[in-house]
């Protein structure tokens, strides 16, 4: 069963669409808080999304009654990933360091700052890992009864934005004076759907969450618009003063221009911050995808990527490991999160576009002779704190 999004005019009410869907022969119109996983919808169920007029079926229904002249967009779900395998690093992985907090600036100690709620939309968070000790993570998973992170990637980049130290006292995480939601969408392989993606966000708002770290995504084909739902939950979240930070994906190989991938969803929608990756000599990651102006997309920091290390969670099916040092734009955008994180804390009375504007001003640009397609694969420079 492939399921579709019918996306309603954003100025109908929440009671004109239930009507709408019952009209269709939907017999339970549910709520974006119907806990269970997708694939239980049945055939005459709908799930209304009231906070951005989209609804999710599982059987699109023909409307023989006069509202089947609204106009309404219905597009097929698709899914999610985490794009190409990442690459596993072996240059520091038996010499682990922190080489992208160096590059960033972080300053030496912790912050004595105001606890703000952020969110990992990703595959759950290993909240039993050192370097989350003594943090209270608030979890829940759309995709299962399983709140565990059976993959990995959703426990190290919670471990690059918030995290702290290894018993070792390597410091690894940026802000680590937060309260942790880690929303599950992804599975043990890294796979998950856009419907998840409305549902993972719209819970993190309600958890009235400040920054929400999205490191996944979907390709981008080019004159298709199958991204208006999750336009609309992001434009949401922004409304509602949330930061999302997506990554920019990992789908290209820059020894080919013909091979260079446009910004992946959700990271090209308008209210999404995107980000890219760096290595040490402020080399642009070798996969990452580039910004299409004449779609108009934009890139809005650069970060480090490469050879980044940090908590593995041990519950992956992946590696039986502690740590892992990886590549990708995933971790950079990692990065981002708790950058930003720490501008919302230090600025308690600035809004979502104020803290956005703050951190673009203090961006560290680059050295334009250096690379080409500056900013369309750099963005506005690398963010610093």
């Amino acid at each position: 069963m492939v399921r579709k999004f019918i996306c309603y005019p954003e100025n109908l009410s929440a009671e004109t669409i239930s009507l709408e869907l019952l009209g269709r022969g939907y017999t339970k119109v549910l709520t974006s808080s119907w806990s269970k996983p997708l694939d239980q919808l049945a055939d005459n169920q709908a799930i209304l999304f009231s906070e951005v007029n989209v609804a999710l079926v599982g059987d699109f229904k023909e409307n023989l009654s006069d509202t089947k002249m609204l106009d309404l967009n219905v597009i097929e779900e698709g899914k999610i990933t985490l794009g190409k395998p990442e690459n596993f690093s072996k240059e520091i992985a038996l010499s682990p360091n922190n080489w992208g907090l160096q590059r960033i600036k972080l300053p030496i100690g912790n912050f004595k700052t105001k606890k703000i709620n952020v969110a990992i939309v990703d595959s759950g968070v290993d909240s039993s890992h050192e370097i989350f000790s003594g943090r209270r993570i608030i979890h829940r998973s759309f995709i299962s009864n399983c709140n565990k992170d059976l993959h990995g990637h959703g426990t190290f980049c919670a471990g690059l934005s918030y995290g702290y130290k290894t018993k070792n006292k390597l410091r690894i995480g940026i802000a680590p004076q937060t309260k942790i939601f880690s929303c599950k969408i992804l599975d043990e392989v890294g796979e998950g759907s856009q419907g998840d993606i409305i549902r993972g966000v719209i819970w993190s708002i309600k958890k009235k969450c400040k920054i929400l770290n999205m490191s996944l995504g979907y390709r981008n084909i080019i004159n298709q618009k199958n991204d208006e739902p999750i336009r609309r939950v992001l434009n949401y979240a922004r409304k509602n003063d949330c930061i999302v930070v997506c990554g920019v994906g990992n789908d290209s190989d820059r020894d080919d221009e013909t091979l260079i991938e446009p910004l992946n969803f959700p990271a090209s929608c308008d209210s999404a911050i995107a980000v890219t990756a760096i290595d040490r000599s402020d080399k642009i990651y070798h996969n990452a995808n580039r910004a299409f102006n004449k779609i108009g997309q934009i890139i809005h920091f650069s970060a480090p990527g490469i050879g980044i290390f940090s908590a593995w969670s041990s519950d992956s099916v992946i590696n039986e490991i502690k740590y892992n040092v990886l590549d990708g734009t995933s971790y950079a955008t990692a990065y981002v999160s708790g950058i930003l994180t720490l501008y919302r804390q230090h600025n308690p009375g600035l809004g979502a576009d104020e803290i956005i504007d703050k951190a673009i001003n203090n961006v560290e640009p680059f050295d334009n002779s250096i690379y080409n397609h500056h900013i369309k694969d750099y963005g506005l420079g690398l963010i610093n704190i």
